[in-house]
């Protein structure tokens, strides 16, 4: 009886050593799930996210160890910027590495983005390792690139004002008098941009009888710096993700026994990406 026994507990001793064979044979399936990174919007209250779906293809019965390694210490790396993201479970908790799986159990990674980062338009890129041990011993490893493209992103409207355009009344003129009560123009834009702006009559208020004789001059003040409205200009404008505002003001040249009416111009603001 003591020997048959001893014959079974060494059987069953051979039992791991074929398993441990087994489980380090093991390869890992990625699944891309979802990709929202490109929608990403700094003041948004939703997360721009990556998720994807890792599965160990091996003995149902062997337990691993995942470990997730980021070429750019967890950032999206760009020309102009870096793009911090976490790493999630599904539910929103924080991954702890390393991560313990049996064979063939998923586990969804949830990479999101933090909120408030400047994020010019642009390409970023980041690199992840992803590793598998088994009792201290790597199996198996395999890169996956995390990528996206920002698109151009940008605004112009009148603060305050739902309308494209805006009026205004300067009530009664007076020669080289400046008026500040105007409306702001407010930029927002994850791109460097160019503003272009036009006067239908060359930076001249025209009386209502259009006769050139009975007009006024002025320059136009855009964030505190002069411009004559002779020829159409460009100012230069950064990439700047929360509102960027642009007070106007107007100054009038010296001007004397004008008759008396109604002097108006139309000046007309655009903006566009400044590479074009």
């Amino acid at each position: 009886m003591c020997v048959k026994w001893v014959c079974l507990v060494l059987a069953l001793a051979a039992l791991p050593s074929t398993a441990q064979q087994s489980c380090t044979d093991m390869q890992l399936h990625i699944e891309e799930l979802s990709d929202t990174l490109a929608s990403y919007r700094p003041q948004s209250t939703a997360q721009a996210s990556y998720r994807l779906r890792i599965t160990p293809r091996q003995h149902e019965d062997c337990e691993f160890q995942l470990s997730l390694h980021s070429q750019q210490q967890f950032r999206l790396h760009g020309d102009k910027a870096r793009l911090s993201y976490d790493v999630h479970n599904d539910q929103g908790q924080a991954l702890a590495m390393p991560m313990h799986v049996r064979g063939a159990q998923s586990t969804i990674i949830n990479f999101k983005l933090r909120r408030q980062q400047s994020a010019p338009a642009g390409f970023y890129e980041d690199t992840l390792l992803i590793t598998g041990h088994f009792q201290g011993q790597l199996i198996t490893q395999a890169n996956v690139v995390v990528d996206t493209h920002l698109p151009q992103r940008f605004s112009l409207t009148w603060l305050g004002h739902n309308a494209r355009q805006a009026s205004v009344n300067l009530g009664e003129l007076r020669s080289n008098k400046e008026y500040h009560h105007l409306p702001s123009l407010q930029v927002r834009s994850n791109t460097d941009l160019r503003l272009l702006m036009r006067s239908q009559n060359q930076g001249y208020l025209l009386h209502d009888t259009q006769k050139s004789a009975w007009r006024i001059g002025y320059s136009l003040a855009v964030a505190g710096r002069w411009y004559d409205l002779q020829h159409a200009r460009q100012l230069p404008i950064a990439a700047q993700q929360s509102t960027q505002l642009l007070p106007l003001a107007i100054r009038l040249q010296d001007f004397e026994r004008q008759v008396a009416g109604r002097y108006s111009d139309i000046i007309y603001f655009r903006v566009e990406p400044r590479e074009l």
